[in-house]
């Protein structure tokens, strides 16, 4: 069983505010669990806007805003499906850049 850690916010050695990581269990489409990491988000947000001629301040701007809500919505949840996850990203990246969730979502089909 796996301990689900809850997010709170903290200060660091330098008074900045930082968040500790939400734990969450991401089922995979080949069955596998594993914890949930934003990072995978943003990077293949990330990359799905620089495919797409994007400039590198832009992707990451659009990256962080989807990043952020996929967050805000995955943190109440012990577990969820990759596939939820993706058609969360897909839904934010289309308000923002709909070559981008093309692309994004296009990438997910071929891998």
């Amino acid at each position: 069983m796996v301990k689900r850690k809850t997010t709170k916010k903290t200060k660091n050695t330098n008074g900045r505010k930082h968040q500790e990581k939400v734990h969450c269990i991401v089922k995979r489409r080949d069955g596998s669990c594993h914890y949930f990491d934003i990072k995978k988000v943003y990077a293949s947000v990330y990359a799905a806007c620089y495919v797409v001629k994007k400039k590198e301040r832009e992707c990451e701007k659009i990256a962080n805003k989807v990043a952020s809500v996929v967050k805000r919505k995955v943190h109440a949840l012990k577990q969820v499906s990759s596939k939820t996850i993706s058609g969360i990203v897909v839904v934010e990246l289309k308000k923002l850049d709909k070559n981008a969730a093309f692309m994004y979502d296009t990438h997910r089909d071929i891998s």
